[in-house]
């Protein structure tokens, strides 16, 4: 049995504890039990007390895996709320990130969607705008006379190409052959009875020259209107009609 007081261990016939010198209560060889301590429980052994060493750290009984030396898990608890909230928040900013570039791609797209649909309205409906007119450039005629042209080709035949060719004409000059076909008439000098000069006007049987010519006769003072297409020396000059009329 164990003292009441101190609890130290004794036999079951001590009358005193051999500890604290506390009666055991055994009358006799027979314990004596009071009626407050009827049906209780010897009391526990006390823990020994530690032993301190001076500057030495007490080692403290070991855990169990997960606990911290002091008996808590609260240090392993937040390291690890730690990493989940690191982890929270680093999902959380690239989503973000990645919402924000699809909204400007979206947005984007928006606007090129919505500029090219204007831009294909307004192809289809576009404003009607009157087309610029050109005013053909007037053509200006030189006006010459067989006889001026024959003089300047016989003085220097090359002055002439150079100054004729290609020069839009009215020459004044008498009818000298008419072309049985409707090709071709010529012109010469009238005041000139031996000269055997001529210019070659050509109309392509045109049907409205040949209606102007068909009301001539040959030695007639009329007005050819026209482009040089040709100066020789011996053919002299070549022209293309554009109107026959009588010289007044």
């Amino acid at each position: 049995m164990y003292c009441k007081k101190c609890g130290k261990l004794m036999s079951e016939s001590s009358k005193f504890c051999p500890g604290c010198g506390t009666s055991t209560g055994i009358l006799g060889g027979e314990m004596v039990k009071e009626p407050w301590r009827q049906n209780t429980l010897p009391p526990e052994t006390p823990p020994p007390p530690e032993t301190v060493y001076r500057g030495v750290e007490p080692q403290r009984p070991q855990t169990g895996s997960g606990q911290a030396a002091d008996g808590s898990t609260g240090g392993v608890f937040f390291g690890i709320l730690k990493i989940v909230i690191g982890i929270i928040a680093a999902v959380i900013l690239f989503n973000a990130c990645n919402s924000d570039g699809t909204s400007e791609n979206v947005g984007n797209t928006g606007s090129n969607a919505s500029d090219g649909g204007s831009r294909a309205t307004a192809t289809k409906t576009p404003t009607a705008t009157s087309a610029p007119t050109s005013t053909p450039t007037p053509i200006h005629h030189t006006s010459y006379t067989a006889r001026e042209l024959f003089n300047e080709l016989e003085v220097n035949a090359y002055n002439a190409a150079q100054n004729h060719k290609g020069e839009y004409v009215v020459i004044t000059g008498g009818l000298y052959i008419i072309d049985s076909s409707g090709d071709y008439f010529s012109i010469n000098d009238p005041y000139e009875e031996w000269s055997f000069d001529s210019i070659h006007c050509s109309i392509h049987k045109d049907q409205r020259l040949l209606d102007k010519l068909s009301g001539f006769q040959k030695g007639d003072l009329i007005l050819v209107t026209g482009r040089i297409t040709d100066v020789g020396e011996i053919m002299g000059y070549s022209m293309d009609v554009e109107d026959i009329s009588v010289a007044r």
